[in-house]
């Protein structure tokens, strides 16, 4: 009880805090689609829906996209416009 720890920190204020999160739920919902969309914005800096979001280092693991894929969901999402690196 002794132990003190730092606040908690948010990627997205409010809404995503710092940290592995794991996005569940039916089959074609857009899942992947809001997953690229929040990383996209953290890597960036800008708001998701009226929350900020603070810049940072994102690590995005889609699975199940290959590099064709993951590029033209990217650049529909308006990523193209800026330096991302897609290894």
């Amino acid at each position: 009880m002794e132990q003190e720890y730092a606040p908690l920190q948010f990627a997205v204020d409010e809404i995503l805090p710092e940290g592995l999160l794991i996005f569940a739920g039916s089959p074609k919902i857009g899942k992947s689609w809001w997953a690229a969309d929040i990383c996209l914005t953290v890597a960036t800096g800008g708001n998701v829906w009226e929350f900020k979001a603070q810049k940072g280092a994102v690590f995005y693991l889609a699975l199940e996209d290959n590099y064709r894929r993951l590029q033209s969901r990217l650049k529909k999402i308006k990523a193209n416009d800026e330096d991302i690196a897609i290894v």
